[in-house]
């Protein structure tokens, strides 16, 4: 009879922590992010970490969403499309994520964008803008701006100093081509044209002098650079040794970072421009980050911060996490595009005063 009273009391025991287990998997809910914790787009990678993780933990300390809590499981890319495939499969296949923020860059968010649709998961990237016209896949939404928009929204500029002729010099990849096929039409929009496109084919390593040389011939209105913060901080250095001073712009946020490195001078951007993306430090948003995490936000935390937000907000409104609902609910926003991209403004400033340009 005692036998069977301890066999009885183990067996109720291992159900009611079999139950403990699955109550408390079911009182979360999982959030993959895979980021460029290590590599070239480590920058960008650790600013978009920091960014979800006070979405996340803001979240959590008001209760989670309908009373579940969010838990931030993280991937490192190392700004590869290999990486990224491997590390988004094991969030999906392994760890059994409700939803993705990442990858870092083009580079990781197109090799994983497949996944999205295949596995039926919500991807959210706060790290790249589309480089196609088209949208990447259904589960697919970006929040940083889109590169059509950064770049229209450059044409006040260019008319304002009066721009008609450009020379482009970017690196091969899909981002920096798509900025240039989306210059061309905006200068052909003004009677503009590009008088001589150049290619560095390193991703962020290449000698520009002789291309300098070549640009201060043709003696543009505008140098166009769709670079890395290497190459761009290189450029800006070539174009003071050749005196050569044309207006500059650029979209990637490089001559933020080469600053901050003392890679290049402040006052050798004297005519630059670009489409501003760097937090602005009168935001809510920035003041927290910098609260929370004792620096300023860099590039991409913002917008981290903001795809965990939204998600928040469509499991919430949705009562669920279930993707097809989580997709519907993300399109009727009036923050995304019909490709699923952030459609919001993006001002443009002047480097040399870090004001905006009316």
């Amino acid at each position: 009879m005692k036998q069977t009273a301890i066999t009885t009391t183990a067996i109720l025991l291992l159900f009611l922590a079999g139950c403990v287990i699955e109550t408390s998997k079911e009182d979360t809910i999982k959030l993959g992010a895979i980021m460029s914790l290590t590599g070239f787009a480590s920058d960008y990678g650790t600013n978009s970490q920091k960014g979800a993780q006070l979405a996340v933990e803001e979240i959590n300390a008001n209760g989670g969403i309908n009373g579940k809590q969010i838990e931030l499981i993280f991937e490192d890319d190392r700004t590869d499309g290999k990486a990224a495939v491997s590390g988004a499969t094991k969030l999906i296949e392994i760890d059994n994520v409700d939803a993705i923020i990442g990858g870092t860059w083009d580079l990781s968010l197109e090799p994983i964008a497949p996944l999205a649709d295949q596995h039926n998961i919500i991807i959210i990237n706060p790290s790249t803008g589309n480089t196609k016209d088209t949208r990447l896949a259904k589960n697919v939404f970006i929040t940083w701006p889109a590169i059509k928009y950064q770049v229209y929204e450059l044409e006040e500029t260019l008319t304002q100093e009066n721009i008609t002729t450009a020379v482009v010099i970017r690196n091969a990849g899909a981002w920096s081509q798509s900025q240039e096929t989306h210059l061309e039409k905006l200068l052909e929009k003004i009677n503009g044209s590009i008088l001589k496109l150049m290619i560095g084919y390193e991703v962020d390593n290449n000698d520009f002098r002789s291309e300098i040389s070549i640009a201060k011939q043709l003696n543009p209105d505008l140098l166009y650079l769709g670079l890395g913060y290497n190459d761009a901080a290189n450029v800006v250095q070539f174009t003071q040794e050749q005196d050569f001073h044309p207006v500059i712009v650029t979209l990637s946020g490089a001559f933020e970072y080469a600053i901050e490195k003392g890679s290049i001078k402040k006052e050798h951007l004297k005519k630059t421009y670009i489409p501003d993306v760097i937090p602005n430090e009168n935001t809510e948003f920035y003041k927290k980050f910098e609260t929370r995490f004792g620096k300023p936000p860099g590039i991409t935390a913002d917008t981290a911060y903001k795809a965990v937000m939204l998600l928040a907000e469509a499991w919430e409104k949705t009562g669920t996490t279930n993707t097809d609902e989580v997709r519907d609910y993300l399109n009727s926003l009036d923050f995304f595009d019909e490709n699923g991209d952030a459609k919001k403004p993006v001002p443009v400033r002047k480097i040399e005063s870090r004001t905006y340009v009316e």
